[in-house]
């Protein structure tokens, strides 16, 4: 009788486990961020990418993503596909207008509104993905934010020097002067 019961509770469990992740209910617009080593151009180097994409509810991803290699800040429109799965595991690729793709895997969570998630290429990126809205709008945006800045200057052209500068600041008063310290920097 009481192994019975274990089963039952066993089984009861798994159903609820395969209701949260059952792919058909996956879906929606996710914010993201990653960071890391990339190898995109052979050579190991940091990167940083944000951007929105959605999952379209039958394994099809749109979106935006920004990314910074070597000192330029690219944004493209991506495309790709997913498959979420019953052990609540996300695969997914994105392929930039350049024809490049990424690959990425991650877990769903109960709630699926923040998802950790690596880049399985070479390199090492990782980042998460938070449930966002379906539409955006300036009453969304909040008032105050804090951000940091980091990292090197590459000379562009011949005859500049790089240089590492770095700021932090959260109070909006403190956006325009965290603004001409970049600008200053960034000559």
């Amino acid at each position: 009788m009481i192994k019975s019961v274990c089963l039952l509770v066993v089984c009861a469990a798994s159903a609820c486990a395969a209701d949260v992740c059952d792919p058909v209910r996956f879906g929606g617009p996710y914010a993201f961020q990653l960071s890391g080593m990339t190898n995109i151009s052979g050579t190991p180097q940091p990167t940083v990418s944000i951007g929105r994409i959605v999952f379209d509810g039958s394994g099809k991803i749109t979106g935006t993503s920004s990314a910074t290699f070597s000192g330029l800040l690219l944004g493209n429109p991506v495309t790709g596909t997913y498959e979420a799965r019953r052990d609540c595991t996300l695969n997914w690729q994105l392929q930039d207008d350049s024809g490049a793709y990424q690959h990425f895997t991650g877990k769903i969570p109960p709630d699926a509104q923040r998802i950790a998630f690596r880049q399985t290429d070479p390199g090492g990126t990782s980042g998460t993905m938070d449930r966002t809205a379906d539409n955006c709008s300036a009453v969304d945006l909040k008032r105050n934010y804090e951000y940091v800045v980091a990292g090197t200057i590459k000379a562009m052209n011949p005859g500049e020097s790089g240089r590492q500068e770095a700021c932090s600041t959260s109070p909006e008063e403190e956006i325009s002067k965290s603004t001409r310290i970049a600008r200053s920097t960034s000559r």
